[in-house]
């Protein structure tokens, strides 16, 4: 009986303090891969065959090197050169002409995205391959705080046989401010990846001060 007890208070504390879904979001950053030359066009290939890329308007830097497995970043285009998630056909985009794939499955290597200051949210929109009839493997998704340590897992599924990507979100309210993303799967690919930094004490400041300027008005 007292092991139920505590299983049950355990239980509903790793709830509360799971990240929440959350549905499509503008964020403050965002990436869209709109700035980089596709697979095709770039003499590297690999996006991060140099190390990690800045992305996110310079405000996170991403790689997959990190983990000791190389470069394996592409980004791609379903209109120039595509990116091939086995019998989901062709990756879409979720915005403009290109997204950004793991060239690597069986399983993928994990790729990192670091922001430079910790965010209250974070989504884009997602896929995977299957390949050979096999069932896409889930995404997996680790959100770390500012000292490193685990605060948040999720495993999110895709499975479209048009290539369409899904989006997948979250904030993090509940387990507090997240500085780094990692995520793995087969041949992941993402696009319109959103995010919000958490408040600067000066950017508080000012909504304080826009809040008293308001009130002011309204006497």
């Amino acid at each position: 009986m007292k092991k139920t007890v505590v299983c049950v208070v355990a239980c509903a504390a790793a709830a509360a303090s799971a990240q929440t879904p959350i549905g499509p979001f503008s964020g403050g950053i965002s990436e869209t891969w709109e700035g980089f030359q596709t697979y095709s066009q770039n003499p590297n290939f690999y996006e991060d065959a140099n190390g990690p890329i800045s992305t996110f308007g310079g405000n996170a830097m991403v790689s997959s090197q990190w983990s000791g497995q190389g470069g394996i970043l592409v980004v791609y285009s379903p209109f120039i050169d595509g990116f091939g998630l086995g019998n989901y056909g062709l990756a879409g985009v979720s915005d403009g002409q290109n997204g950004m794939g793991i060239n690597t499955g069986f399983p993928g290597s994990p790729v990192k995205i670091d922001f430079a200051t910790p965010v209250t949210d974070f989504g884009g929109y997602w896929g995977a391959a299957e390949v050979f009839g096999n069932p896409s493997a889930p995404i997996q998704f680790d959100f770390y705080d500012a000292n490193g340590g685990l605060v948040g897992s999720t495993t999110e599924h895709y499975a479209d046989f048009s290539g369409t990507l899904h989006w997948f979100g979250w904030n993090f309210n509940s387990i507090g401010p997240v500085k780094t993303v990692v995520y793995t799967g087969d041949f992941v690919v993402n696009d319109g990846l959103q995010a919000n930094l958490v408040p600067t004490p000066a950017s508080l400041a000012l909504a304080g001060l826009g809040v008293l300027a308001l009130g002011r008005r309204r006497r």
